[in-house]
């Protein structure tokens, strides 16, 4: 059984502050690539049974390489089937608590209508006569979140059978919380920092060092990572311009990352990501699922 492995580490700005720059160059790009490739998915455009075509369009339009158009429509063609399936969970979920509610609903009514026969008569003491208001508040907002609930259904249902999912790029939270800035400009430029906070270089195991654009040396003095990263054409100054460079190391995973480098039994894909005024690298390898009971002691993160 296969189970997927992240791996991170801190971009460290002494070491890696070429790569640093280059990401801060090329990020935005990288993100409107991937809203732009979103549409296709989210829309059931033709174009994505014919990968070829949509990766040239995708090099075409924003002049990058095949690798990267590749890196792009794999992040989208995941994050767009594992939307699809957490919605499927998600009305799975809500059916079951609809029928929950509905069953309680019924219990607390037959409660209530009890009590409130006493009531008419005056006949409840000051406990019951607290139970009963209880009762008929906590009935109220039972309804409430039923109808919520119910009222959600059919958008879940018709984004689960048209494929066309609701994403909100750099959070619906962050979003959502425009109308409570008083400077707009100043929210703008924290929602688009959100937004626009990674860069995903998907690998292949064929590939040397399984990731053609970026790639990890392991340097046995130090116990640590080379790191080699190649920039998009718009960001090389000539022909022998084509990488910057760093190193990392990883706390955790260190040892997986090497045997996966050495053996080559697992594409490896990165993930470069800024969170604040921090950048962080994460490395993410499909292997077998490790069983804790049999001492194996790699861990994943």
């Amino acid at each position: 059984m296969t189970q997927v492995y992240c791996y991170e580490t801190e971009l460290k700005p002494n070491n890696n502050s070429d790569i640093i720059e280059y990401f801060e160059q090329y990020r935005r790009k990288f993100n409107e690539a991937v809203r732009f490739t979103w549409h296709f998915y989210n829309n059931q455009d033709p174009l994505i049974s014919q990968k070829s075509k949509l990766n040239t369009l995708i090099q075409n339009k924003f002049n990058i390489s095949t690798r990267g158009a590749n890196s792009i429509i794999s992040y989208v063609a995941g994050k767009h089937r594992s939307l699809l399936e957490l919605k499927k969970t998600e009305l799975r979920s809500f059916q079951a608590e609809i029928s929950e509610l509905k069953k309680d609903i019924e219990d607390i009514s037959i409660k209530v209508n009890n009590l409130a026969r006493k009531a008419s008569s005056n006949s409840l003491n000051e406990k019951q006569l607290k139970k009963y208001r209880y009762l008929k508040n906590k009935m109220v907002a039972m309804k409430k979140r039923l109808d919520r609930r119910t009222n959600t259904l059919p958008n879940i249902k018709k984004q689960i059978e048209t494929k066309k999912l609701s994403l909100c790029f750099g959070s619906k939270a962050l979003f959502a919380h425009q109308r409570l800035e008083a400077d707009h400009l100043s929210w703008y430029m924290d929602f688009i920092e959100a937004r626009d906070s990674f860069i995903y270089y998907v690998g292949r195991r064929e590939e040397a060092s399984c990731n053609h654009q970026c790639q990890l040396i392991h340097d046995k003095k130090h116990n640590s990572f080379k790191i080699q990263l190649r920039k998009e054409y718009d960001y090389q100054a000539n022909d022998r311009d084509k990488y910057v460079y760093g190193e990392c190391y990883f706390r955790y995973g260190n040892k997986n990352i090497q045997e996966t480098l050495s053996l080559k039994n697992s594409p490896i894909s990165y993930r470069i990501l800024k969170r604040g005024s921090r950048y962080f690298l994460q490395a993410i390898i499909t292997g077998e699922k490790i069983d804790a009971q049999q001492g194996n002691k790699v861990i994943g993160v």
